[in-house]
């Protein structure tokens, strides 16, 4: 009885590894929570910046929504892009609950299916092997001299204007 309770906690183990960890890793990053230290550090970032030079901001794979409250928070007009509807109906449930909705939105798609054209800020924490394509999408769809914001990892071929705590800021 023993090796059956154990065994089905091992299956249970290994269907959450799945689901969690590969299933999101071949459609992008998976979702680990921003921390404030984190979003203060951009805040920092686009206060160098000037914050109202920006027209409107997106985040590429929201999550739970964080960056984009806390953009909103500022007074940018922020949507999120998020494909794990779980994460997405979350999101969408806390900028409803705060009242953000009429400046900020979320939306449950892929976010290489999505037309980037309308913003001139793209935050984004994502993971080497998407970088190339994203790099191509961001260069031919965003506006000359937008910026964007990468978390902790380099996006190759675009030149870098600043570094600051794990932020790769570039320009278009």
């Amino acid at each position: 009885m023993n090796n059956l309770i154990y065994l089905f906690i091992l299956i249970l183990a290994l269907l959450g590894y799945i689901i969690f960890i590969i299933f999101p890793l071949s459609r992008g990053a998976p979702y680990v929570p921003t921390s404030q230290k984190t979003i203060m550090s951009l805040i920092e970032i686009l206060n160098g910046y000037g914050v109202a030079s920006f027209k409107k901001a997106v985040d590429l794979g929201s999550g739970d929504g964080r960056i984009i409250i806390a953009l909103s928070a500022i007074g940018l007009s922020c949507d999120g892009i998020e494909q794990n509807k779980l994460l997405f109906k979350l999101s969408k449930r806390k900028l409803k609950n705060l009242k953000l909705l009429n400046i900020s939105n979320v939306f449950n798609t892929n976010f290489l299916k999505y037309n980037l054209s309308d913003y001139d800020l793209v935050t984004l924490f994502q993971i080497p092997y998407i970088m190339p394509k994203l790099k191509n999408k961001l260069l031919k769809e965003l506006k000359p001299n937008s910026l964007i914001c990468s978390y902790s990892f380099k996006i190759p071929g675009l030149n870098e204007v600043q570094e600051h705590n794990g932020w790769y800021v570039y320009r278009t």
